[in-house]
């Protein structure tokens, strides 16, 4: 759920588990639900955005905020570009994690589109080490692939699978146990209503 007005937005987003996994997180739970504060604007062609997350653990773990910037920028058609840069100012006191991304958007029918991306994230010391990790460095990539329908002006849905895996078997890990990382592909569905 969202909200923006004159460039500024709040963003409210939950992981519910409807099975568990890893032996530690149950099903039927709010296992994270974050809270996000923003401002975007655009600057001739270059989006811009600045914005503050507070992470909520319901079902335990320590509470966290991170502030983070991004830059996105359309290269040619539907392809564009985007970099994100993470600082979390709680946990950890260190640029936690930064992610560049590719994204193609192409509009199938006036309220069919699809969406195509791919991106690749780096991972500070402190915010890998808190996974197991080993070091700072190359974390991870994912490649999507979504669905999206108007419903109406205001309301969308939308569905996809996404993939993501391990660039550096070091840092990004598993049940925090150093060098694991299965690759994971997931199903995504969403309901999104612009105020």
């Amino acid at each position: 759920m969202w909200r923006q007005k004159n460039g500024f937005g709040v963003n409210v987003w939950g992981n519910y588990d409807v099975s568990d996994y890893d032996n530690n997180v149950s099903s039927n739970d709010f296992q994270e639900v974050d809270l996000t504060l923003y401002y975007s604007k655009t600057f001739g062609k270059l989006d811009a955005g600045v914005g503050v997350i507070n992470y909520l653990f319901p079902q335990g773990g320590d509470e966290t905020t991170e502030a983070y910037l991004s830059l996105g920028y359309p290269i040619v058609g539907g392809l564009s570009a985007s970099l994100t840069i993470y600082y979390d100012f709680e946990a950890f006191d260190e640029l936690s994690y930064a992610n560049l991304a590719l994204t193609y958007a192409y509009d199938i029918t006036d309220k069919v589109s699809l969406e195509a991306g791919a991106s690749a994230g780096w991972a500070g010391e402190d915010f890998s080490a808190s996974y197991g990790g080993e070091d700072s460095g190359l974390w991870d990539y994912t490649l999507s692939l979504s669905v999206g329908y108007a419903i109406t002006d205001a309301l969308s849905a939308s569905a996809g699978v996404t993939h993501v895996g391990a660039l550096d078997d070091d840092n990004l890990v598993d049940g925090n146990t150093p060098g694991t990382l299965d690759t994971e592909t997931y199903a995504t569905v969403g309901v999104a209503y612009a105020f």
